[in-house]
């Protein structure tokens, strides 16, 4: 198998993030990012680098590590470097839902969703525009984005505005967080008591 390209979100980088596979390397890109941005944004990284890790202790003592996430999406990840890099012109501001989903995901587990928070919001409000608009059909992954992103006003919004749009029982599509799930069966919950109230 060719060697992976490398995407060098920070040329002068010490950290290198693969991606492995059962069998081998996966042939998405590397990512070369820094290791004190990584820190600053997630708790999660700035522990891993730390030396109490086989990654931290690698850094210290070669200046460079390879750090592989088997379990990530590549696509997911690399959108979070560039937003912690402050890479500005290599993201998008339109997010397709289920990369959105991926990356509010790949946040929570990383607990980067406060260096994420500005972005975040921006895709989910465009999705919520889409939404009132009916340019776009509705869907949960958007509520369970805003879950994982720890949107209170974007779980209101959105769970709002499907529940008034959908045609379809959201409640029982797969792959969407239980608990964003939950939230939707609430907002139905208290919108069936509203209607009922108006009735009345």
């Amino acid at each position: 198998m060719a060697e992976p390209s490398v995407i060098d979100i920070d040329r002068d980088g010490d950290v290198v993030i693969t991606w492995h596979v059962e069998g081998g390397e996966c042939s998405s890109p590397k990512l070369r990012v820094n290791s004190a941005v990584l820190a600053r944004g997630s708790p999660v990284f700035k522990a891993m680098l730390s030396e109490r890790f086989k990654e931290g202790h690698e850094l210290t003592a070669n200046g460079v590590v390879e750090v592989p996430l088997c379990f990530d999406e590549a696509e997911g990840m690399t959108v979070i470097c560039n937003v912690l890099h402050l890479r500005n012109d290599h993201v998008s501001e339109r997010v397709d839902l289920s990369l959105l989903e991926d990356v509010a995901k790949l946040a929570d587990k990383y607990d980067c969703v406060k260096a994420m928070k500005h972005a975040a919001r921006a895709w989910l409000q465009i999705y919520l525009s889409d939404l009132r608009a009916k340019t776009l059909s509705p869907s949960p992954k958007a509520l369970t984005a805003a879950y994982h992103f720890q949107d209170a006003r974007m779980i209101n919004e959105i769970g709002e505005v499907l529940v008034l749009l959908a045609d379809h029982d959201l409640r029982d599509q797969r792959g969407s967080h239980p608990l964003a799930l939950e939230r939707l069966q609430g907002a139905l919950h208290v919108s069936e008591r509203s209607t009922q109230a108006n009735k009345a």
